[in-house]
């Protein structure tokens, strides 16, 4: 299990921690360690440590549920509609959203987009549709705030602070590596 980061007040640690993934990675991956060969998670696992005091596991989860948590982030949305935004950014739908699609079978529409479009992908266990619905649910309001307005949920609130990070370190002479594909080699907390 991946420790989340340690934050303050309301926000979900969870879903912090996979941006500061994001994050870390890109820097991580502009600056190549050719000479100890260590591979981007080890040192983002270092990285966690040395910045949080985490203890973070060995490489790549296993058991990467982002690409389906993302699935599942830009249905709920499309499926509802325009929402209110209210106060601190929470989404309010028109209808109230009682009637639509249940998260599980979100979560399984999700695990069969993953798996037509990576024919070596097998869910890790079979109650992963359960434990996607789990961890969606916990952390919706989060996932729908980062998503909501944007093209698309793996274009939205991560490549958005990338562009910050490298805009605030670009002066400094500070590389970003911005991946064209945002979530490969994070370890997913969400």
């Amino acid at each position: 299990m991946i420790r989340p980061i340690p934050v303050d007040g309301d926000i979900s640690a969870e879903a912090v921690t996979a941006v500061i993934d994001v994050l870390l990675l890109a820097i991580i991956r502009a600056y190549p360690d050719d000479t100890k060969g260590r591979e981007a998670y080890r040192r983002l696992n270092e990285a966690k440590s040395a910045l949080f005091g985490i203890r973070s596991q060995r490489g790549r989860s296993v058991h990467d549920d982002l690409p389906e948590l993302v699935h599942m982030t830009e249905a709920y949305i499309r499926e509802r509609g325009t929402p209110q935004i209210g106060k601190n950014y929470e989404l309010a739908w028109p209808d109230g959203g009682d009637h639509h699609t249940p998260p599980t079978v979100l979560a399984r529409e999700a695990i069969r987009v993953r798996q037509a479009a990576d024919p070596n992908y097998h869910p890790h266990s079979d109650d992963k549709a359960d434990n996607l619905q789990e961890k969606f649910c916990r952390n919706k309001d989060e996932w729908l705030k980062m998503a909501y307005g944007q093209s698309g949920m793996a274009e939205s609130v991560f490549i958005l602070k990338l562009r910050e990070l490298a805009e605030l370190l670009e002066p400094l002479g500070v590389r970003v590596d911005m991946p064209k594909e945002v979530f490969r080699g994070v370890n997913s907390a969400i």
